[in-house]
C-alpha cells in the first residue's frame, strides 16, 4: 500500500481519519452505560460493645474453613447459598471474630499450642429467607488438655429488621456477640 502525499505529508490524511475514527469509537465506549456501582465494604464490629466482665479464660485457638474470604454469603433458601457482588466485609471473618474476642479481652492465637479451647469457625452468612433477613454463625468449640471433649456445635443468630445491608451488618454484629458470649460460657468451669 503506498500513500500519496496530501497538502504537505503522505500519512496527514489517514492518521487523521484514524484518530477521528479512534476518538468516536473511545467516545462511544465510554458513554454506552452507566458507571459500575463500588463495592461497599461492610463492618459488623464497628458497633460493638464489650460484654460484661467474667473469670478470665485463657487464649484459645481460632480456625477458619478456607472458603469463609471477605466474599459475603447470602442464604437466599433453605438449600442455596449465593455470594453478595456488591458488598464485602471490611476484613474476613476471621478476623471479624478475633475482634469480637478480642472486645472481651480474650486472646486468639493462631495455634492451638498453649490454648485450653479451639474454635472452629464453619459458617458465616446473611440470611435472606421469605421475611427474615439476618445474620448466622456456626462454629464448633473443641476443649483441649485434661477436660478434653468431643467437639460442641454453637450456632447464633440474630435478626435484622430489614434487608438492607446497613440492618444485615448491625445484625451481624450482634451474633458475633452472642458467639462470643455463648463460647466464654462453654470455656468458664
Amino acid at each position: 500500500m503506498t500513500f500519496k502525499k496530501i497538502d504537505g505529508g503522505a500519512l496527514a490524511a489517514p492518521v487523521a481519519l484514524m484518530a477521528l475514527v479512534a476518538f468516536a469509537t473511545l467516545g462511544g465506549c465510554i458513554s454506552s452505560g452507566p458507571p459500575a456501582s463500588p463495592v461497599r465494604w461492610l463492618d459488623p464490629t464497628a458497633g460493638l460493645e464489650a460484654p460484661a466482665a467474667g473469670a478470665p479464660i485463657a487464649p484459645l485457638a481460632l480456625h477458619a474453613q478456607p472458603h469463609l474470604g471477605q466474599e459475603i454469603a447470602v442464604r437466599t433458601e433453605p438449600a442455596v447459598v449465593v455470594y453478595d457482588t456488591d458488598h464485602r466485609w471490611l476484613v474476613p471473618p476471621r478476623e471479624l471474630v478475633r475482634r469480637a474476642f478480642g472486645r472481651a479481652q480474650v486472646g486468639v492465637l493462631d495455634s492451638a499450642v498453649g490454648a485450653e479451647l479451639r474454635v472452629e469457625l464453619q459458617t458465616f452468612e446473611l440470611q435472606q429467607l421469605e421475611g427474615a433477613p439476618g445474620a448466622r454463625i456456626v462454629c464448633r468449640v473443641v476443649r483441649s488438655g485434661a477436660r478434653a471433649a468431643p467437639g460442641v456445635r454453637v450456632e447464633v443468630v440474630a435478626s435484622a429488621g430489614d434487608a438492607s445491608p446497613e440492618a444485615l451488618a448491625a445484625a451481624m454484629g450482634r451474633a458475633l456477640q452472642q458467639l462470643v458470649a455463648r463460647v466464654l460460657a462453654a470455656a468458664r468451669p
